[in-house]
């Protein structure tokens, strides 16, 4: 595959998002593929199957930074073709196909740093940085990027919860460390090497930090546990690793007393050494996805004690591996969980354990996840990618699908005026400028049916003031044909697109749009009632339960992408019918009528209450109970189906619905 890698800075010697894209692209490159790097600054020399790609942009501010690495990622990238575009960590652009959060999400942690709201903008409005970042990661997360990684179930959950991402737009893929690296021997003249440089007793018990960021990371919250593990064990050292500015820290370990039990050995690139030679990670974060250095440290037989908000934590089991703390704050437990592993015989069997653990997550493993999610993602991508290299002009005015170009010329239907002018099919709607047909027709024997929508209207005042500027007027047909490929891009099922013409002269708009039609589906709106009608067998209640999930499942997707409906009723939601032995429907869903879809529209929220509503209100024929809808709610991309807010508005504009069809009813 051709690999793109989206990194700011692309270096070993960097944190923990550093060395994760440095060993990415070395992995992918070693099983073949093309990688192409694209990043501000890079330090290390080609590699064979690594190209490297300035990006330019300015280096302060920091939020002038952001945007125009944003901005020149894209220019840089304008005109490439890549089977896979992947961005990691804080480096927000769009649009992507994968994107790794492997710093986390920004709302996130602004929410966790500044809990009040006011005290939150304010920040965000004196450090515009946070305000680019989060609006960035907004907009990339809203549907801009194809499938989301995360490196942890806990920001998946978080993801979700803040983007409204579909299950299956997100995926959990654990870090892996390079077993050749960290390993569990802890030989006797590597230990004693590192102990010595460091003036450590042989008898020491050596807790061992390792970050970049002292602050976030809890060095304050370990240092303070310090004194009630001395009290415990005076023979304990704890050393510190990162470039970090010590100088605060050394401030506050002498007005702790521990000054003489704290050292700060700076940045190290060989920091497997500094695991040999310690006894225990302590790592009590306030934010992390996923700290490697766990992970790194568990490889190599030390047992980890860290905080529950710490991804990795997920691979620690609780008294058996290692510790996990509630928060970082909570030092009383920190200590005492320091003090428990201070005996030697428990010590060394939870290192056994975490070593054991690690094992399962190697550098190797990773690379095959993401080796198969990234050609899951080509194969996903390829039939709107095809769909979009069939259409084939026929004429300025009309475009074909190049399948259903012989048929159409068989029946000659392949201009604009024979589909304009064409009244044989079955008429299914004749009102306001627009008619709807159904075409039977035969192809090599078999029969094939089409439908036919056109749209014969006056311009509105609006259209003429745009064709008097000479902008292009949006008819009918085309809004319609565009959003059904913007549904096959989005990988939202809808209708096969055939053909679709536009034409706008003496004020007046003509256009046509030409769909295969659903022969083996039907509309949930005739088919539901005869197929739930009660009383339900076991069987008919798992099949409702399984057709709710995915109409869920479906609107998360149509919604993530930023698409509302508009007309979102069951009429407009065909299901094919079942061919199994059992007869059962098969939850193969096609959503049809998009002539009224908005594709990220102003007041979003708004749009998304109207969709949900309309097909609140429709499902009364289907007889779904309250429990049916808190299910739907459910799947709902992860909504709390107790957001009493949430449920007021849908039944709100649910009730004002009911009121117009009322109104509509009484008038005619």
């Amino acid at each position: 595959m051709k690999i793109a890698i989206v990194a700011k800075q692309f270096s070993r010697t960097g944190g923990g998002l550093e060395h994760y894209a440095s060993s990415l692209v070395r992995g992918l490159a070693s099983r073949g593929h093309e990688v192409h790097v694209y990043a501000r600054t890079w330090d290390q020399p080609e590699e064979p199957g690594v190209h490297y790609c300035r990006v330019p942009s300015m280096k302060k501010p920091a939020w002038l930074q952001a945007l125009t690495f944003h901005w020149g990622v894209n220019r840089v990238l304008a005109g490439q073709t890549f089977d896979i575009v992947l961005g990691s960590g804080v480096v927000l652009f769009y649009p992507q196909h994968l994107y790794r959060l492997s710093g986390g999400l920004v709302v996130e942690w602004l929410r966790r740093r500044y809990p009040v709201r006011g005290v939150r903008w304010a920040m965000m409005l004196a450090r515009p940085v946070f305000l680019v970042n989060s609006w960035l990661e907004r907009r990339l997360l809203s549907g801009r990027v194809r499938h989301v990684i995360a490196n942890s179930i806990r920001y998946r959950n978080e993801t979700v919860r803040h983007y409204g991402v579909p299950n299956d737009g997100i995926t959990v893929i654990y870090n892996g460390c390079d077993p050749d690296r960290f390993h569990p021997d802890r030989s006797g003249h590597r230990r004693r090497a590192v102990r010595r440089q460091h003036d450590f007793p042989d008898e020491a018990v050596v807790l061992l930090f390792v970050a970049q960021n002292f602050k976030l990371k809890g060095l304050v919250a370990t240092m303070e546990a310090m004194p009630a593990v001395l009290r415990k064990n005076p023979r304990v050292w704890l050393m510190v690793v990162g470039k970090d500015r010590p100088g605060r820290f050394q401030a506050l370990a002498r007005r702790l007393g521990i000054d003489r039990r704290v050292i700060f050995v700076g940045a190290k690139d060989d920091v497997e050494e500094y695991y040999v030679g310690a006894d225990i990670l302590v790592l009590p974060t306030q934010y992390d996805p996923f700290a490697n250095v766990c992970l790194e440290a568990m490889a190599c037989g030390l047992p980890v004690v860290t905080t529950q908000i710490n991804g990795a934590s997920e691979l620690i089991q609780d008294g058996k591996n290692g510790y996990v703390i509630s928060e970082s704050t909570d030092t009383d437990m920190l200590s005492d969980r320091l003090c428990r592993l201070l005996d030697p015989v428990h010590r060394q069997a939870f290192g056994r354990a975490a070593a054991q653990t690690a094992s399962r997550y190697t550098l190797e493993g990773h690379l095959v996840e993401m080796e198969r999610l990234c050609d899951r993602i080509r194969t996903g991508e390829r039939p709107a990618r095809e769909l979009r290299a069939s259409l084939v002009p026929l004429s300025p005015e009309m475009t074909v699908h190049r399948k259903y170009q012989a048929l159409l010329e068989r029946h000659h239907l392949h201009t604009f005026e024979a589909l304009m002018g064409y009244d044989e099919g079955t008429m299914l709607k004749d009102r306001k400028g627009k008619r709807v047909f159904q075409l039977r027709l035969e192809w090599k024997g078999e029969p094939v049916v089409l439908y036919l929508k056109r749209h014969r209207l006056p311009l509105s005042w609006r259209d003429r003031v745009r064709f008097g500027f000479g902008r292009p007027v949006v008819t009918e047909g085309g809004r319609e044909w565009r959003n059904i490929l913007a549904f096959h891009d989005g990988q939202v099922p809808t209708v096969v697109p055939v053909a679709m013409g536009e034409r706008v002269r003496a004020g007046v708009q003509e256009s046509f749009l030409v769909t295969r039609g659903l022969e083996e589906y039907e509309s949930l709106e005739r088919l539901g009632p005869k197929r739930f009608s009660p009383p339900l067998t076991t069987d008919l209640i798992a099949e409702k339960r399984a057709l709710i999930r995915a109409i869920a499942e479906l609107t998360t997707r149509m919604h993530w992408k930023r698409m509302c409906h508009r007309d979102y009723y069951l009429s407009h939601i065909f299901v094919r019918r079942g061919t199994s032995t059992t007869g059962a429907l098969a939850p193969d869903i096609r959503f049809i009528d998009l002539q009224r879809v908005l594709i990220r529209p102003w007041f979003w929220s708004r749009w998304v209450i109207k969709d949900l509503a309309a097909l609140n209100y429709s499902v009364h024929a289907l007889g779904l109970t309250r429990t049916d809808k808190l299910r739907f709610l459910d799947a709902y991309h992860g909504t709390d189906s107790r957001d009493r807010s949430l449920m007021r508005a849908i039944q709100r504009k649910t009730d004002r619905i009911a009121r117009h069809d009322r109104h509509r009813a009484v008038s005619a």
